[in-house]
């Protein structure tokens, strides 16, 4: 799968706290020709990472952290008017905020793709996991 010329070089910073789903997407994202900014796998390191990391572009984030939910990181996101898609094999919807992609874990490249170009967009189209 080639590169998408509108994610080319954006940074994408990973929230995932399993290991082996962390290094998929990290893999995706490199296949998509993101830049990984970083990878935590709890609330406390994403929220301290998001704090600090400059030039951050969209965040993967798992809804459901061993150490918590992660709403107050989406609170965060939302606060810092940071793009987001929530990456979940949880099966959420978020229908109070349709412009936040939502994809259903395990996803595939061009699910990732798609969610990631419209969270950068601010595209409000319901395009969901499925």
């Amino acid at each position: 799968m080639g590169a998408n010329p509108s994610l080319s070089g954006k940074r994408v910073f990973v929230v995932e706290d399993e290991a082996l789903s962390a290094i998929y997407a990290t893999d995706v994202l490199e296949e998509l020709d993101c830049v990984v900014a970083g990878v935590a796998a709890s609330n406390k390191d994403a929220k301290s990472a998001i704090r600090t990391i400059r030039n951050i572009d969209c965040v993967m984030l798992d809804v459901m952290l061993q150490d918590n939910v992660a709403s107050d990181i989406a609170a965060l996101l939302i606060e810092n008017g940071t793009p987001f898609v929530v990456c979940s094999g949880n099966g959420i919807a978020l229908s109070n905020f349709p412009d936040i992609p939502v994809v259903a874990k395990p996803y595939t490249p061009p699910q990732l793709r798609d969610a990631l170009t419209r969270a950068l967009s601010g595209c409000t189209s319901p395009a969901r996991g499925p």
